[in-house]
């Protein structure tokens, strides 16, 4: 690991970088306190970052620190490698979280952080690109860096649809007449198959572990029906997948709801259980079945037992905003996307390969 310190341009302020595997057991307790003060989702706390940094190894770690004497009061958690020519920067997490933080404690560290990125990617050699999504609507550290850097924009990312939950409430609640219709028809098309049919929800580590291959199979299945590439089957994925999911399972931080069909795996929905809130992370469904609309019959028996269950306040459709999503949700929470590029002339090359990869979708040249 490598640490640099330097004195922040805030009094009382000191900033520090870090860098390799070990920048989060180095930044320690500080962060999950930061993390939790600031109330930073379940895909961006420790557990999660922690799978992410010893998955994707390509990535070097890189935390950007603020701190107020031994508080910690701002950090960016980063990660960087080369690629095509160039240094991609990334938040830690990049890929699986359907959330990001560039988290800190007050006004005083948003600008020292601000100002501590800026530095830093200013001190980097060479061409770079920062892509910072999934981070909040108007994230005031983004803002600020977004105004210092001259190659550098702000702009929307993906929103997250949000169901809010009341004390008392059912699923018929927020479903529609013709909602429930299809739920009720796709369970009796299961049962005419004459097969039994269950639904389990797994929650237990070993469970868990146990389980996973399984649902590897039925996305594969369901990927090359949608003729979708191989990017989740990446081996990286893989271990994040069984390092983060048993490692929250340990913390009952995970529940996957299983819909089985003669024994066999029919469809899925992986679950991550934050405080008040129940966040939807991935699910599919095996093709085979997709008469009965599986996926829309776990995600109906999830919503229902997460009422009947109570203490929770929002059902977190995560990162993405489709129809079958839709069907249920109330609100879509935005999300921002800061990019910046480490001179004009890499931003404009940038823009004009997504110009050509536009035009060749289009199936044509002009």
């Amino acid at each position: 690991m490598e640490l640099a310190d330097r004195a922040g341009r805030g009094a009382g302020l000191r900033t520090h970088n870090l860098r390799g595997a070990s920048a989060l057991t180095e930044l320690g307790s500080s962060l999950d306190d930061l993390l939790e003060d600031s109330a930073a989702p379940i895909t961006f706390r420790r557990p999660w970052l922690e799978a992410w940094v010893a998955a994707f190894t390509d990535f070097e770690p890189w935390a950007i620190a603020v701190y107020d004497g031994p508080r910690l009061d701002g950090v960016a958690l980063l990660g960087r490698r080369r690629r095509l020519g160039h240094t991609e920067i990334v938040p830690m997490g990049h890929g699986p979280s359907d959330a990001v933080r560039l988290p800190t404690r007050n006004k005083e560290g948003v600008e020292a952080l601000a100002t501590a990125l800026v530095e830093a990617l200013a001190a980097l050699r060479g061409p770079w690109r920062l892509v910072v999504g999934q981070i909040p609507a108007g994230d005031s550290v983004a803002s600020r860096v977004a105004n210092a850097w001259p190659d550098a924009e702000l702009g929307p990312g993906d929103g997250s649809p949000a169901l809010a939950l009341g004390p008392g409430d059912t699923l018929e609640d927020h479903a529609s007449t013709g909602y429930m219709k299809h739920v009720r028809r796709g369970w009796r098309l299961l049962e005419r198959l004459g097969d039994e049919v269950a639904l389990t929800f797994v929650r237990e580590a070993d469970d868990v572990a146990r389980l996973l291959p399984e649902l590897g199979e039925v996305r594969r299945r369901r990927d090359a029906a949608l003729q979708r590439g191989a990017e989740p089957d990446q081996p990286e994925f893989a271990r994040f997948l069984q390092v983060a999911l048993v490692a929250l399972a340990r913390r009952s931080e995970v529940e996957i709801a299983v819909l089985r069909v003669g024994g066999r795996c029919a469809g899925y929905a992986i679950c991550l259980v934050d405080g008040s809130a129940f966040r939807l992370w991935q699910t599919s469904f095996d093709p085979e079945w997709r008469d009965a609309s599986p996926g829309r019959l776990i995600l109906a028996a999830s919503v229902e037992r997460v009422l009947a269950q109570g203490g929770f306040d929002q059902y977190d459709f995560m990162r993405g905003v489709y129809d079958w999503k839709m069907a249920l949700a109330d609100t879509i929470v935005p999300s921002g996307r800061l990019l910046a590029w480490s001179s004009g002339r890499l931003r404009a090359a940038e823009g004009a390969a997504r110009g050509l990869r536009a035009r060749l979708r289009r199936g044509g040249t002009g």
